[in-house]
């Protein structure tokens, strides 16, 4: 194992910079420019070099590297846990942003970034896609489509009335309703097998 000097370890805030000089340009640019300089106008005259702020000594610990090789840190356990939950279960903003077309969905369960690119994963993602998410998204968005315009629900409730007059329809519209909503009827009746 090798020791280094406390004092040659990089800081834990960055590179020390000097508040009065914030963008200091590169020596090369400084050259470039004193000759533009000197030739318009002459030389310049020499500005006393400018005294580094000294700094306070670093605190007696040693810094021990192994195999002199950089450590990657990632984010933590609780900083992943608490993304996954933001992304998950923050609502959408709905006011200012479109929600994602079914082409989109079915895309991100094929192609998305969030796991392997082939293997299970995949086939289950599209497997909820084909029978979860396709079917709610779509009831969503055509009710969406039929709460946009004042005329759309009305033309659409005068059409449920008619229709629920005819035999068989209201068991048909049940079914339909039932179709999109099994996820969540699924679930709940889970729900109250595990509490019996």
């Amino acid at each position: 194992m090798s020791r280094r000097d406390p004092s040659q370890a990089p800081s834990l805030w960055g590179v020390p910079s000097t508040p009065d000089t914030p963008d200091a340009p590169a020596p090369a640019q400084v050259s470039d420019r004193a000759r533009v300089s000197e030739a318009v106008s002459g030389p310049c005259p020499e500005t006393p070099p400018r005294s580094e702020p000294e700094q306070a000594p670093p605190p007696s610990t040693e810094v021990v590297a192994i195999d002199d090789a950089p450590v990657k840190v990632g984010p933590g356990l609780g900083e992943r846990l608490g993304r996954w939950a933001k992304e998950s279960f923050v609502p959408p903003e709905i006011w200012s942003t479109d929600r994602p077309s079914l082409s989109k969905q079915l895309a991100y369960a094929r192609e998305g970034a969030w796991g392997p690119k082939k293997g299970w994963h995949r086939t289950a993602a599209q497997v909820a896609f084909w029978g979860v998410s396709f079917p709610t998204s779509a009831a969503a968005y055509a009710i969406e489509w039929i709460g946009e315009r004042p005329s759309r629900w009305v033309v659409a409730l005068i059409l449920l009335s008619l229709l629920y007059q005819l035999p068989y329809v209201p068991q048909a519209v049940g079914v339909l309703i039932r179709i999109p909503a099994w996820p969540i009827t699924a679930t709940w009746s889970l729900l109250g097998l595990a509490a019996s």
